[in-house]
């Protein structure tokens, strides 16, 4: 069985605030890895997509995913948390 890989070119312009784990760098190296692997080539592409509620609540507190869309559908973006901007 392939491994799938869910990624877009769109995943590099992700830019944290300060020095922050998520960065276009990280995701570099790690493409990197993956070619150098062999995994890059032999791995299945997923194109991504919007999670849906119901996929959210599955790894987050209900409470979480509503207040989150709430920001999302108010149009007012900011820090939802120390780690999520």
């Amino acid at each position: 069985m392939a491994a799938g890989i869910l990624y877009s070119p769109a995943f590099l312009d992700h830019v944290a605030d300060g020095y922050h784990p998520e960065r276009p760098e990280r995701l570099a190296a790690v493409l990197h890895g993956l070619e150098e692997s062999g995994t890059w080539g032999a791995a299945r592409k997923l194109d991504p997509r919007d999670a849906r509620a119901e996929e959210l609540e599955r790894v987050h507190d209900r409470s979480y995913v509503e207040r989150t869309l709430r920001a999302l559908g108010s149009g007012r973006f900011g820090n939802l948390d120390s780690d999520t901007f």
